[in-house]
């Protein structure tokens, strides 16, 4: 049985509309065909996992040393998409640092966001509403950056507490949480399964 808190949270996500002024949804399952499909459009190995990360205010040498990271502990199973929103001045440093990595792709801000959502096997992003929502809409598996001194807005606390995400504290912790679940498809599941209990 859901409690008070539970039913607004849902009935914030239902309601909540984003660009597009699409609502947004509770799908009944993940639809991993989109997934491979999506990844095909990016040129994407579709065996392969997306690990797609959206960053916009975090510091050039935090996302640099997360993705670095990811990049070393993952043994190349995966390939990387990296959004930074309107901040091209962060796009273009992390690029400067990464671009020599074949496992590294970055998309400018006009690129199409829900595409990249729909390749996604593990989205990796500051819990932002935007985000948060389109995590809902396609049952996506989330790793937030959050380092507990701010109080969370419900609507992503309660993808913590019913095991839809993951939140890491720095550069370290969060880039460990990723390799794990890079390699943990049934964990993933797991994540995804749970937002039905939202």
């Amino acid at each position: 049985m859901k409690n008070a808190e539970e039913i607004k949270v849902q009935h914030e996500f239902c309601s909540y509309e984003y660009p597009g002024k699409r609502p947004v949804s509770f799908p009944p399952s993940r639809d991993h065909s989109m997934v491979a499909n999506a990844k095909c459009r990016l040129g994407i190995d579709p065996e392969l996992l997306h690990l797609v990360v959206f960053m916009e205010t975090c510091e050039a040498e935090f996302l640099v040393d997360l993705l670095s990271m990811v990049y070393i502990g993952d043994d190349h199973n995966s390939e990387i998409g990296v959004v930074c929103g309107k901040n091209t001045v962060l796009l273009r440093q992390v690029r400067q640092a990464l671009d020599h990595l074949e496992t590294f792709h970055f998309y400018e801000k006009d690129f199409d966001l829900s595409l990249l959502l729909d390749s996604a096997d593990l989205l990796l992003s500051e819990p932002r509403e935007i985000i948060a929502s389109e995590a809902v809409k396609r049952r996506l598996p989330l790793a937030f950056f959050y380092d507990g001194n701010t109080d969370l807005p419900a609507d992503r606390r309660i993808l913590l507490d019913k095991g839809c995400a993951v939140f890491g504290k720095d550069e370290v912790e969060l880039g460990e949480l990723c390799i794990r679940l890079l390699d943990q498809e049934a964990r993933r599941g797991r994540m995804s399964d749970a937002y039905q209990t939202i």
